[in-house]
């Protein structure tokens, strides 16, 4: 009974609770017949299935967003860490910024933009989440190439940003969708 309750849980962040409560029941039923993998692959396509149609429902409006999200997160970044720096800058005589505190702002300027475009597309958040990944991945490949075309051998640590950017576009997504469900 425990997986269906983990099972229902991860399909309402795609579907309604209903919806939700019905597809597992209807698979519980069906699992008798099959093993634990069936029900977890069933589980799993039914959710790459669901956000797929929300991204293909509203494509025009889920790529505005994330094309209009990228460049918002990157000036609220620039402009809080110019802000920063300048505060370093008189209170510190010329240190420079930790790295873990530009990491943080990142993150948070990722969140407030994550939740912003989430709220403008309600019932499709995680779509709009794995469109701003995307978005996120290939801004972030462009990085990669013109850094390797001058040169640059050193590591730009893309995959510790990509899946911490993941992790918050998606818990952000989840966390406008079940407050937007109680509201």
């Amino acid at each position: 009974m425990r997986r269906a309750q983990i099972a229902q849980s991860i399909l309402e962040l795609v579907t309604t609770k209903d919806r939700a409560a019905s597809t597992v029941g209807d698979l519980v039923e069906e699992s008798q017949a099959h093993n634990a993998l069936w029900f977890w692959a069933a589980i799993t396509r039914i959710v790459a299935s669901s956000i797929w149609g929300d991204f293909r429902a509203a494509l025009c409006k889920v790529l505005v967003l994330a094309l209009v999200a990228y460049p918002l997160s990157l000036s609220i970044v620039l402009l809080i860490a110019g802000v920063y720096g300048v505060v370093l800058e008189f209170a510190t005589l010329g240190q420079p910024p930790h790295p873990s505190v530009m990491r943080g702002i990142e993150l948070a300027a990722a969140f407030f933009v994550g939740r912003w475009a989430a709220r403008r597309v309600p019932g499709r958040e995680i779509a709009i989440a794995f469109a701003m990944m995307a978005m996120d991945l290939i801004m972030g490949l462009g990085v990669l190439l013109v850094a390797k075309y001058q040169g640059w051998t050193g590591d730009l640590g893309l995959n510790a940003r990509f899946a911490l950017n993941f992790v918050v576009y998606f818990a952000t997504a989840v966390y406008t969708r079940k407050r937007t469900a109680i509201l």
